[in-house]
């Protein structure tokens, strides 16, 4: 049995790049998920994990702002608040990205990363 979340939102700042326990690295993100429902608008922060090519991937091409696709495994949980309170916490283990804005190619010349993800994966 497979849990799986697709999402599309805006990247909060450029990934953050972490050490794991075993040394491996993996790279986390907050993705703003904005809502929009009978003319009112809420956002949800949640924290997307990235390992291996997606790690890379992200480090390379992701600035804050960035409109990205995932889809991935999702973990749900709890932090406590300042307040001392407890908030529900998500986090999204990457599985498959898109970045769905533009960048700049090699030549500066912009390139659709969504179109072109097996010349950026094999390249």
């Amino acid at each position: 049995m497979l849990k799986s979340i697709v999402l599309i939102g805006n990247a909060k700042e450029v990934p953050n790049s972490v050490k794991g326990n075993e040394g491996k690295e993996f790279v986390t993100l907050d993705l703003a998920v904005t809502i929009k429902s009978k003319g009112k608008e809420s956002t949800d922060w949640i924290e997307l994990i990235c390992n291996g090519f997606w790690a890379d991937f992200a480090k390379k091409y992701i600035k804050a702002g960035s409109r990205l696709f995932i889809d991935g495994t999702p973990k749900f949980g709890a932090y406590l608040a300042k307040d001392g309170t407890a908030k529900p916490a998500t986090k999204v283990y990457v599985r498959e990205m898109r970045l769905l804005n533009w960048i700049e190619g090699k030549d500066n010349e912009p390139i659709d990363v969504d179109t072109n993800v097996d010349e950026v994966h094999n390249g």
